[in-house]
């Protein structure tokens, strides 16, 4: 495990994710926070017997993130909330 919070970069996204969530929240369909958000999300959920529940640990997602179109998905999002194209 590798701790990347001491990195410039890391401080560098940290900024542009609070700045970009006032401006254009995300929706955050299949994402978790941590594991009370998890189990608060499970707490109302029927667990029928042919359930399974499977935890994946992905890494490097970053990799494979499609830049344009989520540029796009960003740039769409803050229009529609009318953010000025300066700001934008």
């Amino acid at each position: 495990m590798v701790n990347w919070r001491g990195i410039p970069a890391y401080k560098l996204v940290s900024l542009f994710t609070k700045k970009i969530k006032l401006m254009a929240a995300l929706p955050n369909t299949f994402n978790l926070g941590n594991t009370r958000d998890l189990i608060k999300k499970l707490e109302d959920t029927q667990i029928l017997p042919h359930f399974a529940l499977t935890s994946l640990n992905v890494t490097n997602v970053c990799t494979n993130i499609a830049v344009k179109e989520t540029r796009d998905i960003i740039a769409n999002i803050l229009e529609k909330n009318q953010i000025k194209p300066q700001t934008r």
